[in-house]
């Protein structure tokens, strides 16, 4: 027996140095992992506070975006009845220029982001307009003016934008 335990004893001080070493391996690994997983949660903290604030100023916008719209064409809406109005007073698109001219240039003078304004006759052809090239141009071909022409109808329309000087 002596001598095994001989054998253990001269073993027991080989152990001391490797199992030490073993100890600082793993608390410079664990200390590692705590590190890493402290890194991970702090940049998905920061990814969800990212996250949130985007959603807030894109919900800002939407809401500007949405009264913009609102004011827009509600202000869109107010002129063209006033035109109609105006149509009604004044004899319709067959009345002379200087019945249209002056209304026509406040009514876009109103109007932000609008670039013209025309009036049309029953059968298509722009009598009056802020822009005077327009003037006389047909517009019987627009899918509005052959329904209006095809029911009989009377009284103001609004078509589908034209695409302006600028645009």
């Amino acid at each position: 027996m002596s001598m095994a335990i001989r054998e253990i004893e001269s073993d027991a001080p080989m152990l001391g140095p490797d199992r030490l070493r073993a100890s600082v391996r793993s608390l410079f690994a664990g200390v590692f992992l705590v590190l890493t997983l402290l890194l991970v949660v702090a940049l998905w903290w920061e990814r969800q506070e990212a996250l949130r604030a985007t959603e807030s100023r894109a919900e800002n916008l939407a809401l500007i975006l949405a009264d913009h719209l609102d004011r827009s064409v509600s202000s869109i809406d107010t002129t063209l009845a006033q035109l109609a109005r105006h149509a009604g007073r004044v004899g319709g698109a067959k009345a002379p220029g200087a019945a249209w001219d002056g209304v026509l240039a406040s009514a876009l003078a109103g109007l932000v982001g609008v670039g013209s304004i025309s009036i049309a006759d029953e059968n298509g052809v722009i009598t009056h307009a802020t822009i005077p090239e327009l003037v006389g141009q047909s517009r019987a071909d627009q899918l509005l003016t052959r329904q209006l022409s095809a029911n009989g109808a009377r009284g103001l329309a609004v078509d589908t934008p034209f695409r302006g000087r600028n645009g």
